[in-house]
C-alpha cells in the first residue's frame, strides 16, 4: 500500500503532537490500576484491607469519569511506555516521520532513571504500593 504525501504528513503531525504531550507531562500519566497511589487512600489506613483495595482499584478503573485528580492520585512515569518510545525514536527517523536525533539519549536517560534499585540487572518498576500488611 502506497502512502500519499498527505498521509505521511498526517502521520507525522499525529506523532509530533503525541510526543509534545508526553514531553510536556514529563512522560508521566495515569495507569488503569493506580488507585492505591491516592494520597487520600494513604491517609486513611483503616481502609487498607484486601477486598476494599480490590474494589477501590476496580471502581476507579471502570468509572466513566477520571476521578484520579479528585483523589490526589499522582501521574507517574511507566518504564515500559518510555522503553516503547525509545524503540520508536530509533525507528521513526528511517521512516521519515521524525528527525529529532537528540530524543534517543534523553529518553534513554529517563528510562535509566526509573531503574529498580538494589537489583544486579536493569529493570523498571511501576510506582504501585508494596504488598499490604493486612489481609
Amino acid at each position: 500500500m502506497l502512502h500519499t504525501r498527505t498521509s505521511i504528513e498526517n502521520q507525522q503531525a499525529v506523532a509530533l503532537k503525541h510526543l509534545a504531550y508526553c514531553q510536556a507531562n514529563d512522560w508521566a500519566d495515569y495507569d488503569p490500576y493506580d488507585a492505591l497511589n491516592s494520597q487520600i487512600f494513604k491517609a486513611l489506613p483503616f481502609l487498607d484491607f484486601r477486598l476494599f483495595r480490590l474494589g477501590f482499584t476496580q471502581a476507579i478503573k471502570r468509572f466513566p469519569l477520571n476521578l484520579r485528580p479528585l483523589l490526589l492520585v499522582p501521574k507517574t512515569p511507566n518504564p515500559k511506555g518510555i522503553a516503547l518510545f525509545l524503540m520508536a525514536f530509533l525507528k521513526l527517523p528511517k521512516s521519515g516521520l521524525l528527525d529529532e536525533e537528540n530524543l534517543v539519549p534523553a529518553t534513554a536517560q529517563e528510562l535509566a532513571a526509573l531503574r529498580s534499585q538494589n537489583t544486579p540487572y536493569l529493570c523498571g518498576a511501576i510506582a504501585f504500593p508494596g504488598r499490604p500488611t493486612q489481609s
